[in-house]
């Protein structure tokens, strides 16, 4: 196999009747899957759009989203995958980039595609998927029949693009990240555990690379993958029970929402096998936590947009229990991958040895560029193979990865670096903190400043003092926060990451200080 296109039809061939999707009452076969992506893919070659030329779908999870999505991979365009909390400003910052001859869209979402893309020319078919769309937008059953059973025309190669994904845009404008079929082919085979029958609870953004490639995993198995458009924890449970889930993939809120839920009891997630951790930084004593909790079963991920799947730290070692060493790598993304080239680079552009912090650095078989901007591509290179990710890294004797920061967010203050993840490590220790989270506020007299935002768990009583003092057994005192903010949850950007620029925005002014 060499594309996606060959994919869809090796699960047909293969396993026509085996069911590949479920959402709600819906599902598809593999067999009724490659039938309408053939057919959607000829209705869209027939609106007179190009080889190579672009598809934009803007909505949430569903089973129409990954119809279009194979539908204009089939037929060798190039799926844009918008985020669809985007703005209509947002929005159409994306379609100018892009310039999409075909918008799929959510009906729930029609205003803000009527606002974005008022005056565009580029676009000459709007389809909706649901009931109730707009009348200048065709429903998507009736485009779909628009096609031939037959399929279109043309075929993909592995060299062409096939999906576009985004950058989450938190310092400036999103970037388009292209995958080509040969990439997306191959992350897929490599995303998730080689194992039969696999099925997977999909909850996070198909829009995501952490949302399409655990799909193409378990089509590559033969597997089922049930849907959701967001989280819920009774509804994760309930999935997981009902559908003997054995694969999915977690956040530390959704960690902390299901091992934490009253109902737990209820729910037999016995055939739970494989949990995925990843997106964000999982604090150690809520991973302790959830594995004591739900078993053995966890196993953390690192990657990203440009860099792909780059370590892991395998379940095996993925244990609360164990001498020291092991349970201190819980603070780890893994090792790295086969397939993946890492390097740490210091603030002077060479790699910094072992032990000492650096950006990570990717070379790998993903990013060739970013979509028709050679100069920001040009910015991302180090050594003009390596993609910089922002991520600040350090790696230990072994070769496990620790993440310490993003580099924007690493905090200047009185002119010493302090990295916000070995503030919130510490703070995380306090028997009374559910969550915390550090950023940098600007400061007259040290340039930048260390502000704490912490949930307690419920029933738990904690005040600014307690939390200072605790932080000064266990950081030195440029490091201790001297803001301190106890709030009942955080701000979150779609790939389940806290929101910092938000709450550095909300925060800027207004928090009052803790003398330290």
């Amino acid at each position: 196999m060499k594309t996606t296109a060959d994919l869809y039809e090796r699960g047909a061939q293969q396993r026509p009747d085996r069911i590949a999707f479920r959402f709600g009452s819906e599902h598809r076969t593999y067999g009724e899957y490659l039938s309408r992506v053939k057919q959607l893919g000829s209705a869209i070659e027939l609106t007179g759009i190009g080889r190579q030329e672009t598809v934009g779908i803007f909505g949430a999870n569903s089973i129409g989203h990954l119809e279009a999505t194979g539908a204009a991979e089939y037929g060798a365009c190039v799926a844009a995958l918008y985020n669809f909390r985007l703005t209509a400003p947002e929005l159409e910052g994306l379609i100018a980039q892009t310039q999409p001859v075909v918008l799929f869209f959510d009906a729930g979402f029609a205003e803000t595609v009527r606002l974005a893309t008022t005056g565009n020319e580029s676009i000459l078919r709007y389809v909706v998927f649901g009931d109730d769309g707009p009348d200048w937008a065709t429903p998507f059953e009736i485009f779909l029949q628009e096609g031939s059973p037959e399929g279109p025309s043309r075929r993909p190669v592995a060299s062409e693009v096939a999906t576009l994904f985004f950058t989450g845009g938190t310092t400036g404008s999103p970037r388009g990240v292209p995958w080509l079929h040969s990439s997306l082919l191959l992350a897929g085979h490599r995303f998730g555990p080689l194992v039969e029958d696999i099925s997977l609870l999909q909850v996070s953004p198909l829009f995501h690379t952490g949302g399409r490639c655990p799909v193409l995993c378990a089509m590559w198995a033969g597997g089922t993958t049930v849907l959701e458009s967001g989280f819920d924890a009774v509804r994760w449970m309930d999935h997981v029970s009902s559908h003997r889930i054995n694969w999915t993939f977690m956040v530390p809120a959704m960690m902390q929402a299901v091992i934490d839920h009253p109902d737990l009891p209820r729910y037999d997630l016995s055939s739970l096998a494989y949990v995925m951790a990843a997106s964000t930084s999982i604090p150690p004593p809520l991973l302790s936590r959830a594995i004591e909790t739900l078993g053995p079963i966890f196993y953390v991920a690192y990657g990203s947009t440009e860099g792909g799947y780059v370590s892991r730290l395998r379940r095996a070692e993925t244990r609360a229990d164990g001498p020291a060493e092991t349970t201190t790598r819980l603070g780890s993304v893994g090792q790295i991958l086969p397939w993946a080239d890492v390097v740490l680079v210091g603030n002077d552009d060479q790699p910094v040895p072992d032990g000492e912090v650096g950006e990570v650095c990717v070379r790998n078989w993903v990013f060739q560029t970013y979509w028709k901007d050679p100069e920001a591509t040009a910015e991302a290179l180090w050594r003009n193979d390596y993609v910089r990710t922002g991520d600040m890294g350090r790696f230990d004797e072994y070769r496990y990865l620790f993440l310490v920061d993003r580099k924007k967010d690493m905090i200047i203050s009185g002119g010493e670096n302090i990295y916000c993840r070995e503030v919130e490590v510490a703070l995380e220790q306090h028997p009374a903190v559910q969550s915390v989270t550090v950023i940098g506020l600007p400061d007259e007299k040290w340039g930048e400043t260390v502000m704490a935002l912490i949930v307690v768990h419920p029933g738990e009583v904690l005040d600014a003092e307690a939390i200072l003092a605790f932080s000064r057994t266990r950081l030195a005192r440029y490091k201790c926060p001297r803001r301190i903010e106890f709030v009942s949850q955080f701000p979150m950007t779609s790939a389940g990451k806290i929101d910092k620029v938000s709450l550095r925005r909300l925060y800027a002014e207004g928090a009052q200080p803790v003398t330290t």
